[in-house]
């Protein structure tokens, strides 16, 4: 069995007595402290954010991320696109890097159809709903025979920023007043 010497053993409880009684007036109202004898403690400690309750939420966006993602889809979109045509319009060279995703049309007498089907990529998204405007998400560069590049456009970055950031803050505030708060 563990030994402690008496010394020690007051040492002890003084300790756990001490981290009782100053967080205690923590516990009661003020009117209550106001009516204890004078060696009680009555100063409150402040509550720091955690422990009042309180939470912080930091929202941060990444363009550089925001533009992958729109590459990748519109890569997929692509691919989808040029699989499904009637008749199918055969490609290769499917690629994305920067802002820009390109692709090689193999058959010249093709590029028509293709830039056709691929209409849709360029085509204006509306900005906003009581703005009555619309952005062109990506342009269309054909300057190559055969190859066609579809940039990503300063004002589609910011519209798509400008969504997501939208979005964030609609579900934040989803679930924070869910709470009623």
């Amino acid at each position: 069995m563990l030994y402690f010497s008496r010394f020690k053993m007051i040492l002890i409880w003084v300790a756990v007595a001490i981290t009782v009684i100053l967080p205690a007036p923590n516990l009661f109202p003020a009117s209550t402290l106001a009516q204890l004898p004078s060696w009680v403690p009555k100063r409150q400690m402040t509550l720091g954010l955690d422990l009042q309750g309180g939470s912080q939420l930091l929202l941060q966006m990444n363009q550089n991320d925001l533009i992958k993602d729109r590459l990748e889809t519109s890569r997929d979109e692509i691919r989808t696109l040029l699989r499904d045509a009637n008749p199918k319009i055969n490609y290769t060279g499917l690629s994305g890097s920067g802002r820009t995703v390109q692709v090689r049309i193999t058959d010249p007498s093709q590029l028509d159809a293709a830039k056709k089907v691929l209409k849709s990529l360029t085509d204006p998204v509306a900005a906003g709903l009581f703005t009555g405007g619309s952005v062109q998400e990506m342009t269309l560069d054909d300057s190559e025979p055969g190859l066609l590049k579809f940039t990503v456009t300063d004002a589609g970055i910011k519209y798509r920023t400008s969504t997501a950031l939208t979005q964030s803050i609609e579900v934040v505030e989803r679930r924070v007043n869910e709470l009623g708060t």
